[in-house]
C-alpha cells in the first residue's frame, strides 16, 4: 500500500481560537488568498493561507455557542452563513468582519449543517432536533413549514444542482429527497447498513450523490431509482466529503486522519491518500481547485494539488487536464523522434537517388513522379524528410 502524503503547509492554531477548541469548519475566501475557520468556542477567524497570519480579530456573537456549520455564498464569496449551538443561522460579511443578519430561533437544538441554494437566494439548515428549514434571504424568514425528517438528528442538507430538490441525512442509514417548493418527501433511499449512519453529502452536477457514511463512501443517484454503490474499501467514519469547484475531484476525510481523493465521473481513486496527524474534522477545496485544506483539533493543513499531480509515486494523476497535456507532449516527442529517424533514412535515400539520377539523366522537378512510385527523381536540396511525410 502506498504511504500517505503529508501536507505542504501547516498553520499553527495556537492563539487563533480558544485553547483546545476544535475547528469545526473551514473554507477559502478572498480569491483563495485566505482561509476562514469556525470553532466550537463560537469564534470565526480569517487567516492568510500562505503564512497563517491573522486578518483582523476573531468574529463572535454573544450567546451563540459553538459553531457547527458554515458555508460560503456561491454568488457572493464575501458572504458567509453559519449554524450555531443556539439553533440560529447568522450571515457575516468577510470584508467588514461583521454579522449582517441573525435569524429567529426556529430550531430547538443545535444546527449541524447549512447549505446555500445554487442561486444564492436560499439557505437550508439541518438540526439536532431532526428538522430542516429553508430560509429565504430576501424575505429574511423561513419558507413555509419546517421539514420534519425521518432522522433523529439531521447531519447534512444538500441542494440538487438545479435547486429544486433537497436531500437530507442523519442519525440513521437513510437519505431523504424533498421537493423544495412543497417541502414534501419525494423518496427514501437506504444508503448503508442498518447499524450505520450518513454523516455528509456532496451532490455533483452529473446527477451523482456521494455520501460519507460510518464505514466509507457510497454513491447514489439523484433522479434515478437503483441500488447504491460503494467506493473503495471500508474505512473509518467519513467526517467530511467535498467536491472541487471544477467538479473534477472529490475528497473524503475520515476520522482515521486520512483523506482519499476520487474522480467523481469514474468513481476511481486518484493518487495517494493525504494525511494529517490528529483530529481530522473538516475539509475544503479552494475556488481555483489548486489548493486543498483540512483541519480539526490542532493545526490547519494545506496541500498544493498541482504538486501532488507531479508526484511520481501517485497511483494516477490528480487533474485529468494536466494528464491529457502530458499525454500529448509524450506523443509529440515520440513523433519528433520518428521524424528525425525518418529524416536520416530519407537523406540516405536522397543521396542514393541523386547518384542514380545522374546516371539515368533525370533532371530536377520530378518529385511528384517519385512520390507516386514512378521514376526515382533527384530532390531539391531544400526539401526535407518531414515534407515527404505530409
Amino acid at each position: 500500500m502506498l504511504c500517505s502524503v503529508k501536507p505542504h503547509i501547516q498553520l499553527d492554531n495556537q492563539g487563533i481560537h480558544s485553547e483546545s477548541a476544535t475547528i469545526t469548519c473551514i473554507d477559502f475566501v478572498d480569491e483563495d488568498r485566505c482561509i476562514i475557520t469556525c470553532s466550537e468556542d463560537g469564534s470565526i477567524q480569517v487567516r492568510k493561507a500562505d503564512t497563517g497570519e491573522k486578518v483582523g480579530n476573531p468574529w463572535t456573537d454573544e450567546g451563540s455557542g459553538g459553531i457547527h456549520a458554515m458555508a460560503v455564498s456561491p454568488k457572493k464569496q464575501t458572504e458567509v452563513v453559519t449554524g450555531s449551538q443556539d439553533g440560529r443561522i447568522r450571515l457575516w460579511e468577510v470584508d467588514t468582519r461583521e454579522m449582517t443578519r441573525r435569524s429567529r430561533q426556529a430550531h430547538s437544538l443545535a444546527i449541524l449543517s447549512v447549505c446555500w441554494s445554487p442561486d444564492g437566494f436560499q439557505i437550508a439548515s439541518g438540526s439536532e432536533d431532526g428538522t430542516a428549514f429553508i430560509w429565504d434571504i430576501n424575505q429574511d424568514d423561513i419558507v413555509g413549514h419546517p421539514i420534519r425528517t425521518n432522522h433523529p438528528h439531521v447531519y447534512a442538507v444538500c441542494y440538487s444542482p438545479d435547486g429544486k430538490t433537497l436531500v437530507t441525512s442523519g442519525c440513521n442509514n437513510m437519505i431523504t429527497f424533498w421537493d423544495v417548493s412543497t417541502r414534501k418527501a419525494l423518496r427514501f433511499v437506504e444508503a448503508c447498513d442498518l447499524s450505520q449512519q450518513v454523516h455528509c453529502i456532496a451532490w455533483t452536477s452529473c446527477d451523482r450523490i456521494f455520501l460519507g457514511c460510518s464505514d466509507g463512501i457510497v454513491q447514489a443517484r439523484g433522479k434515478a431509482e437503483g441500488k447504491v454503490a460503494r467506493l473503495g474499501k471500508r474505512t473509518g467514519p467519513i467526517c467530511a466529503i467535498v467536491l472541487s469547484q471544477d467538479k473534477l475531484l472529490l475528497a473524503a476525510a475520515s476520522l482515521d486522519n486520512t483523506i482519499s481523493l476520487w474522480n467523481p465521473k469514474t468513481n476511481k481513486s486518484v493518487g495517494r491518500r493525504l494525511y494529517r496527524p490528529t483530529g481530522l474534522r473538516c475539509a475544503a477545496f479552494a475556488r481555483n481547485s489548486r489548493l486543498f485544506a483540512a483541519s480539526g483539533t490542532d493545526n490547519v493543513c494545506i496541500w498544493y494539488l498541482q504538486a501532488l499531480s507531479r508526484d511520481a509515486n501517485s497511483a494516477s494523476p490528480l487533474n485529468p487536464r494536466q494528464w491529457y497535456e502530458r499525454y500529448i507532449a509524450q506523443w509529440s516527442s515520440l513523433f519528433r523522434t520518428v521524424a528525425q529517424v525518418a529524416g536520416k533514412a530519407f537523406g540516405r535515400l536522397r543521396s542514393f537517388s541523386l547518384t542514380r539520377a545522374a546516371g539515368l539523366g533525370v533532371g530536377h522537378g520530378a518529385r511528384e513522379n517519385y512520390l507516386h512510385g514512378r521514376q526515382s527523381p533527384s530532390l531539391d536540396k531544400q526539401e526535407s524528410a518531414v515534407h515527404l511525410l505530409e
